[in-house]
This record gives C-alpha cells, sequence and structure tokens, in this order.
C-alpha cells in the first residue's frame, strides 16, 4: 500500500509498514527455491542467498499478521478481541509460583501453609523411598548365530540420505565429500564399514 503526500508542491510516497513489498507466495516461493540450490551445490554464497530469503519471510510473515490484526480490530468484532488480548496479556505476567492450595492423600484442599509443608514431605519422603518390584527372568540362549554382513547397498544408500552442510562425522569427512567421490567413494566407505565390523572398532586412521 502506498500513501502519497503533497508538501510544499513535492509528492512523497510513504509505504505503508503493514503491506509486504512482495506477495507471500512469491516470497516464501523464492527461499525455497534458494533452500534446494545451496543444498544442491552447497555453496557459500548460496547459503548467504538462503538466509536472506528466510529472513525477507519472516518479516512479511511478520507484516501479514499484523496487517491481519490491524483490520480486525478495525471491525464492529474488534473491541472484544482488544480486551481478550489485554486479558490475555495481564494474565501471563500473574506469578503462579507461590500456590497456597495442596490436596491431602483424602483429596480435601488444605489452606494451612503448616499443613502443606508436612503434605509436601510426607509426599516426598514416600515418592523416593518406594520401591518397585523387580521381575526376573530366566537365563536364555546365547546367540552363536551368524549375522549379515552390511552390504554396499546399504552403503550407498546411507550416503544418499546424508546432507550437505552438516556437523562432520567422527572420521572428520563431511558427507558432501563423499557424495562427491561417486562410485569409488562407495566402494571405500564399504570397505570401511566391514573393517569397523569385523574388528568391532573403529580404526584411529
Amino acid at each position: 500500500m502506498v500513501v502519497k503526500l503533497c508538501l510544499d508542491g513535492k509528492i512523497v510516497n510513504i509505504v505503508s509498514a503493514y503491506a509486504p513489498q512482495a506477495g507471500l507466495k512469491e516470497v516464501v516461493k523464492a527461499k525455497k527455491d534458494a533452500k534446494k540450490i545451496w543444498e544442491k551445490y552447497g555453496q557459500q554464497e548460496d547459503q548467504e542467498r538462503y538466509k536472506r530469503h528466510k529472513k525477507q519471510v519472516k518479516k512479511a510473515v511478520t507484516q501479514e499478521k499484523a496487517r491481519d490484526m490491524y483490520e480486525e480490530l478495525g471491525a464492529p468484532e474488534g473491541e472484544r478481541k482488544i480486551h481478550r488480548i489485554a486479558k490475555s496479556r495481564d494474565k501471563n505476567t500473574i506469578d503462579y509460583s507461590h500456590i497456597k492450595q495442596v490436596k491431602d492423600e483424602n483429596g480435601v484442599v488444605l489452606c494451612n501453609e503448616d499443613k502443606i509443608k508436612t503434605r509436601r514431605k510426607e509426599y516426598y519422603e514416600h515418592l523416593l523411598n518406594e520401591e518397585n518390584p523387580i521381575k526376573f527372568f530366566e537365563d536364555g540362549f546365547q546367540n552363536l548365530g551368524m549375522t549379515h554382513t552390511i552390504s554396499r547397498k546399504e552403503v550407498k544408500k546411507a550416503l544418499k540420505k546424508m546432507k550437505n552442510c552438516k556437523a562432520i562425522r567422527p572420521d572428520g569427512i563431511p558427507a558432501d565429500v563423499w557424495r562427491s567421490l561417486g562410485e569409488e567413494g562407495i566402494d571405500m566407505r564399504w570397505d570401511l564399514e566391514k573393517k569397523i565390523y569385523s574388528q568391532e572398532k573403529i580404526p584411529r586412521e
């Protein structure tokens, strides 16, 4: 929304603070496109572009909500909504940390402070010293059967699910590096996983 003012023969355009400069759908679409480009190529400039679009979306959503709210407040039902907002904000400022009503074992509300302290002491003594029944099961048989090793298909599927620009794994190699190696990287990773599986420990180098 643009308002034109005439000051000393000069026309000044004033843009409303509650109307987004671009349509909300267009801004959201631009953010999604920027995110796809960043996830695909993983460049620093793509990440910065995505962050800029993300800030624009937040700003546009805030402006849209503010505009809708002011339009609702200007309607006949707006007065009642103002009272609801004021009541809700006043309720949020009330401190409920000092509760003077506690129920005893029979469900009777206690209002005396000494009785409340006694009831709390009894409750926590029972809570922290209660013994839960322990169930014992018979000893089972040890599983000595052979297990399947890690397949190349599983490694390929796992690498495909890994996202770019994430924290590195214990091996110190980012996911996009493994993915950029192609089939050779899958074979290298597969050999490493089989070695870890057979030796039951992660090699230091």
